[in-house]
């Protein structure tokens, strides 16, 4: 089952009359146990089957509420058999689509992660930093989601998105956007005629015997275009064997965008452009400032580099494992 059929299920059940106190259900997985339901306000809710009956506090917020040990009654959508039951209800308060689809499909990655009926504390630690991570991201700039559909075009582009995917920053504060604990790769686009870009002192500077790579790529605007989400769902085709990819994906996407995720969807950009003009170097041929040069008591210092003339990285340049999954 592809992880965007959940949200085909939702869908069918926002069409059910669900009465106050009992709602309507299906299966939304063939190896999970757990239910999905639409609430009378048209909020997807989960009813999901715990092992145990351990006490965890609630989560009362504006998008997510989750109530651990509840007693309700679920009708089967297609059965029509209704069942009185002991629950963690998660639901999510939003009528957003793409936020719906997208909440629904990191909430069935998780739970695949997850034993069959986890206990009650293995799911409200792994429910609360999902909600962390939709709640928690402020509002994405224009520059901040061209970055992040570059670094999604990276992947995409990639002859292995699996070892990219696996190499994916953890948080989008980390210094590199790829690192495999060897080599790196930072990702950089521009949207005017020169391929110029800013780089912090430290960045084209890596330790010891690693080695990096900078992927550069032209992203303009286009009224009909790629966006941040259509690349997301391009690149789940191409990893939908890995669920921990998957949902390695989207906790990414939403530690960056959060509840914004429907916002983005509207920023497209020229596919073709990007495709076209993405290049890589090897970082030892970029010109830099000597961290050394500069006097301790500066910092935060960033610098352009104006790209026109340095050599791109070929395939027979071959490097690394990481690096040579983009050239």
């Amino acid at each position: 089952m592809h992880t965007d059929n959940i949200y085909k299920v939702f869908v069918d059940l926002q069409n059910n009359n669900t009465s106050a106190g009992q709602y309507i259900v299906d299966s939304f997985h063939e190896q999970l146990p757990h239910k999905l339901g639409c609430s009378v306000d048209g909020f997807p809710v989960f009813f999901i089957k715990c092992s145990d009956e351990a006490f965890s506090a609630d989560i009362k917020l504006a998008l997510f509420s989750v109530m651990h040990n509840r007693v309700c009654d679920i009708v089967d959508r297609t059965t029509g058999a209704c069942v009185t039951g002991k629950f963690s209800v998660l639901q999510m308060s939003s009528h957003e689509p793409e936020l719906q689809r997208y909440f629904l499909e990191v909430i069935l990655l998780l739970l695949l992660k997850l034993p069959n009926e986890p206990g009650v504390w293995e799911l409200d630690s792994n429910i609360r930093s999902i909600i962390t991570l939709f709640t928690s991201a402020k509002q994405p700039s224009q520059e901040m989601i061209r970055g992040l559909f570059a670094e999604l075009l990276t992947i995409y582009l990639s002859n292995d998105p699996h070892y990219m995917l696996r190499a994916w920053h953890v948080t989008p504060q980390d210094k590199f956007d790829f690192n495999d604990g060897v080599d790196k790769i930072e990702v950089k686009s521009y949207t005017g005629e020169v391929r110029k870009h800013t780089f912090s002192a430290e960045q084209l500077h890596v330790a010891g015997d690693s080695k990096m790579a900078v992927a550069s790529t032209h992203i303009i605007p286009c009224g009909i275009g790629m966006s941040v989400n259509d690349l997301l769902d391009e690149i789940s085709l191409k990893v939908q064997d890995d669920h921990d990819l998957l949902l390695h994906l989207r906790e990414i996407i939403a530690a960056t965008v959060g509840a914004y995720i429907s916002e983005i969807s509207s920023y497209k950009f020229d596919l073709s452009t990007a495709k076209d003009f993405f290049a890589v170097y090897d970082y030892n041929t970029i010109p830099k400032i000597d961290t050394n040069a500069i006097p301790h008591e500066i910092s935060n210092v960033h610098y352009s580099v104006d790209f026109s003339g340095l050599a791109k990285l070929e395939p027979s340049d071959k490097t690394s494992k990481l690096i040579s999954c983009i050239i």
